[in-house]
């Protein structure tokens, strides 16, 4: 079925893109849609193969009731990667819209207020995720306020429904001594040890049900110049947010198992970007912290953080950040969106349309928790990573080496090399090379994870 509605998607866009949505042109329904084409070829990891795919099949559906009230419903086969076999059919996107007044308007539906500049359209890259922490909280049901005041002051908030799951109320470990049952009595850990679950598996209790989270977030940014040479805008996003699947942390420290629970997690992210006639040059950087759930309420068992579990004490959050510089080497130049503060509208050649190039520099750091969370189970056994990790019913487990007396630091960085070229609005052919190496830093070595170099070819068709 996923597969069958795919392909309707995608012949129905290239049918629509061959007929300019003639049909609709008149009843008041506007019809867009884009198909992405791509070629991907990994040098490294070596393992990887070669892939062509359809990487995006996309039509958006716009219409308006009255003058006040419109709606937007996305129909798209998003990519299934060269390294995962998913073919999924979606609606990311299904808005109604109550234009209240000309600065001002009220999106309810499947959609999330806008948060960082990276997030943004940009023509010339294929992949803009470098240097950027990872977001995985999608689309989800919920109401935001957005607008643009005089031309130069945007804003997007909202509140929306975070994912349902159930709350971890109360765990333990089978070998965790409790010395009070134990009173004067000799203990020997070999028994404990010997118990069901061992030394790797908490027993967890959860909440009977899923109970409605919400979070809130969002956008501002300001035009700050704005003239034909010369265009300057700047931003800032925040969120807060349950982590999609709550995390717990154990570590051995001679013998006796301490753990804590992260639960939340807020992240805020900044931004500039500067348009000169045909170059530009974008700046961001980004900010997570997860947060361990302290509610009085829960049993004090959740967390046990004695002074001494070292990893409990420092960070758990991760940084981030990027520069971007582009060039125009066809086209009449740069043009800024007051919307985002970005400077990604190109006035295109009126003959030649145009053609783009992009340098983009990245880093990301993650620290402890954060690292687990980006590193996942990828990793485990990998040396110089003093932690392993797993996915439970509910939550991820995450068992830290005893040894390690100091902030385990996963590291990211690389760069991206990207051209564009549209000689039409309805077409753009880009390529794309990238080189990025993963390393993870635990007491004072660095130990490199894994290298990631290839190139992405790209070819887009759109209509509206």
């Amino acid at each position: 079925m996923k597969r069958s509605l795919s392909y309707a998607i995608f012949a129905t866009c290239t049918a629509m893109s061959l007929v300019q949505a003639a049909p609709f042109q008149d009843s008041g329904l506007d019809l867009s849609g884009s198909i992405f084409l791509d070629a991907q070829t990994p040098f490294q990891p070596s393992d990887l193969p070669n892939n062509i795919l359809v990487s995006r099949a996309r039509i958006d559906l716009k219409g308006k009731w009255s003058p006040t009230w419109s709606y937007k419903i996305r129909l798209e086969r998003p990519s299934p990667g060269y390294n995962s076999d998913q073919l999924n059919a979606l609606m990311p996107l299904a808005v109604v819209t109550w234009k209240a007044y000309d600065n001002m308007q009220f999106n309810f539906g499947l959609d999330t207020p806008r948060y960082s500049q990276a997030g943004t359209a940009a023509q010339s890259y294929i992949e803009r995720d470098l240097g950027v922490l990872s977001d995985s909280i999608g689309k989800k049901l919920g109401v935001n306020v957005s607008g643009l005041i005089q031309d130069r002051y945007g804003y997007s908030l909202g509140v929306w429904s975070a994912t349902a799951r159930r709350s971890i109320v109360d765990y333990s470990y089978s070998v965790i001594p409790i010395e009070e049952d134990y009173g004067d009595q000799s203990f020997d850990p070999a028994e404990v040890l010997g118990v069901t679950g061992g030394n790797t598996s908490p027993t967890v209790s959860m909440s009977p049900e899923a109970t409605l989270r919400f979070a809130i977030g969002g956008r501002v940014n300001m035009v700050l110049i704005n003239n034909q040479n010369f265009s300057w805008g700047v931003g800032s996003g925040l969120q807060s947010l349950d982590v999609i699947v709550p995390a717990i942390a154990q570590v051995n420290d001679n013998g006796t198992y301490y753990y804590s629970t992260f639960e939340k997690r807020l992240a805020v992210t900044t931004d500039q970007s500067i348009a000169w006639r045909r170059l530009s040059l974008n700046v961001a950087g980004h900010y997570f912290k997860y947060r361990r759930n302290n509610d009085p309420a829960v049993s004090s068992a959740k967390n046990i953080i004695p002074s001494d579990v070292y990893v409990f004490q420092k960070k758990n959050h991760a940084i981030s950040g990027y520069v971007e510089l582009t060039a125009l080497l066809v086209g009449e130049g740069y043009r800024i969106d007051p919307n985002t503060a970005v400077a990604n509208r190109i006035t295109p050649n009126a003959k030649y349309g145009s053609l783009e190039i992009a340098l983009r520099v990245g880093r990301e750091y993650y620290y402890n928790m954060a690292a687990a969370q980006f590193l996942n189970s990828s990793f485990n056994g990998t040396n110089g990573l003093p932690m392993t990790f797993s996915r439970a019913d509910g939550y991820n487990y995450v068992s830290i080496d005893p040894a390690s007396q100091s902030d385990i630091i996963v590291r990211v960085k690389g760069y991206t090399v990207s051209t564009s070229y549209m000689p039409n609005d309805n077409i753009a052919f880009k390529a794309e090379y990238y080189d990025t190496k993963t390393s993870v830093k635990s007491n004072t070595l660095w130990t490199t994870l894994e290298k990631e170099e290839g190139i992405r070819l790209r070819t887009e068709f759109s209509f509206s």
